[in-house]
């Protein structure tokens, strides 16, 4: 694989009958912000689209870029996004009481395991874990951190290290990794051969039809490659032998499902009706017609243009303009909404982001406090899925006659 590919065909179906719905503008890698020894680095732009197999209803990206480009300088840790230590807390113990996970017997496998953080909950009710990390920085963090992690991708040398080393798992997770994958097919080959004959396969992952009626277009990015239905993913698993048998909205991130998933050797294997339940309603509002998409996304460009033209009204008033927000999805915004030549510079408290520049573009980061300093007279708020603790805290910078202008779900501004 090149720096990047063009599909052709579907990656679920081989379909050929793919149509474009998105056409975003050309973006760089979204997450590789830099620091000020790198402001010199060469970060190109690559297309950004998706399209839709009009046979299975897969909705996924055209263009994917290799995974030695996109994490090539990767590095996120879970502890980074708010309140995700505390999900996979409650959500381990759910999953050791409702699969009568034992102690000391037990394996659970986290693929994409990150930093260790959700295993590290299984490891405190003692249970056997193994992550599987692609990134050699991240794994030597979780392994000092105590969480057993084996530094490769999910690959076949994976699964003879699994195989070799260990018995196989009482359950295998996914978290916020599954729509990176790109042959997804080899992949869930490849769980069913480290997985228990009776053991759980469970994928959280965002859910895309909730997050398309909340207009979260921005997560879409080159990382994600996927963009899944139940539908969709139901068939895939059955091409593997498995099959969905029970499902949960997961609300964080916007909107995420957790899909629980079974081999369908397992004959004791039921169904819970509202899986066909969910399905039907993803038929009904159109999920997998091509026209749904291509409407959704006039609404998007809609949305753009009100933000777009407030901004440069804002510019021509000669009044500063701040993004509240440095992370994937404010990049992938930006240049989506074409406001990285409009916005002076960023704020975000995660510590990994100060006095870095963001990609492409290069505007500064700084902690929020410098809008004290600073007193800029128009805030986008580009973490806007954030914006309940955000607008808490900038209560003082309303009162004091600041703008803030909210770009989604909907055009917004805040004021005194």
């Amino acid at each position: 694989m090149k720096n990047f590919e063009k599909i052709n065909s579907c990656r679920a179906c081989q379909s050929l009958s793919i149509s474009r719905v998105y056409n975003f503008n050309d973006c760089p890698i979204e997450g590789d912000f830099v620091d000020v020894n790198a402001l010199d680095k060469n970060q190109p732009l690559y297309p950004m689209s998706s399209v839709i197999c009009e046979d299975c209803g897969f909705l996924q990206l055209e263009y994917l870029l290799s995974p030695e480009i996109i994490y090539k300088n990767y590095y996120y840790e879970t502890a980074a996004t708010k309140g995700l230590i505390d999900h996979f807390a409650d959500y381990s113990k759910q999953i050791v009481n409702r699969f009568s996970l034992t102690p000391n017997n037990s394996l659970v496998i986290d693929i994409g395991s990150n930093d260790g953080g959700f295993l590290n909950s299984f490891k405190n009710q003692n249970i056997n874990i193994l992550g599987i990390e692609p990134s050699k920085s991240i794994s030597e963090v979780a392994n000092q951190r105590g969480v057993k992690t084996h530094n490769s991708y999910f690959n076949d040398d994976a699964v003879e290290y699994v195989l070799t080393n260990f018995k196989k798992a009482s359950l295998i997770t996914s978290n916020y990794m599954f729509a990176n994958i790109n042959k997804i097919n080899d992949f869930i080959d490849n769980v069913t051969k480290i997985l228990d004959d009776t053991g759980v396969y469970i994928i959280e992952t965002g859910y895309h039809p909730d997050q398309m009626n909340f207009n979260m277009i921005d997560w879409f990015y080159h990382e994600h490659f996927s963009y899944f239905t139940l539908k969709v993913l139901d068939e895939i698993m059955m091409k593997s032998g498995m099959k969905i048998f029970d499902y949960d909205k997961i609300n964080i991130r916007g909107g995420c499902i957790r899909f629980y998933c079974k081999k369908l050797i397992n004959k004791s294997i039921k169904v819970e009706s509202k899986v066909e339940d969910l399905i039907k309603k993803e038929n009904i509002d159109g999920m997998h017609n091509k026209q749904t998409h291509i409407e959704y996304f006039k609404t998007i460009l809609n949305i753009k243009n009100q933000v777009k033209n407030k901004i440069l009204e804002y510019k021509k008033e000669g009044k500063k303009i701040v993004g509240y927000g440095a992370s994937h999805s404010t990049t992938g915004l930006m240049y989506l909404f074409e406001l990285t030549d409009l916005i002076d510079y960023l704020v975000d408290d995660n510590p990994a982001k100060l006095n870095k520049y963001s990609p492409g573009k290069h505007l500064s980061i700084y902690n929020s406090k410098k809008l004290d300093e600073d007193k800029p007279e128009v805030i986008i708020l580009l973490a806007w899925l954030y914006k309940k603790p955000i607008l808490e805290n900038l209560k003082m910078y309303i009162e004091n006659g600041g703008e803030i202008l909210i770009p989604l779900p909907d055009f917004k501004i805040i004021k005194k």
